[in-house]
């Protein structure tokens, strides 16, 4: 199961900003990223730590897609085949040093049926 295509296409329907698996080369001024950053597979589970990063203008806009795309990761078993539990472990914000963009982490943990 490729799980961040699928999260990814999720919070394309549940925010209004387009996600990516990592930084365009021409960016919007609002976007968001979904990369795994770790967790074991075997042959049937996969338990996943994933990072999602969001760009927006301002710290307040930042912070309020930061809410939706959390939320709706916490909802990724209700809407997304084969997930079991998602959890969000920790949220802050993490400047864009590149560009001085408002960007916010979220790291999340997710178990889905592989």
């Amino acid at each position: 199961m490729d799980f961040e295509s699928q999260l990814i296409l999720f919070l394309d329907a549940e925010t209004d900003i387009d996600w990516y698996h990592s930084v365009p080369s021409t960016r919007p001024q609002e976007f968001g990223t979904v990369s795994r950053s770790g967790g074991p597979v075997d042959m049937v589970v996969d338990d996943m730590t994933l990072t999602v990063k969001i760009w927006a203008a301002t710290w307040e806009r930042v912070r309020a897609l930061s809410k939706i795309a959390a939320r709706a990761i916490v909802a990724s078993p209700y809407g997304i085949a084969n997930v079991m539990s998602a959890e969000i472990l920790s949220v802050y914000d993490d400047p864009d040093t590149d560009t001085g963009l408002p960007r916010r982490r979220i790291t999340a943990h997710v178990i889905a049926n592989d």
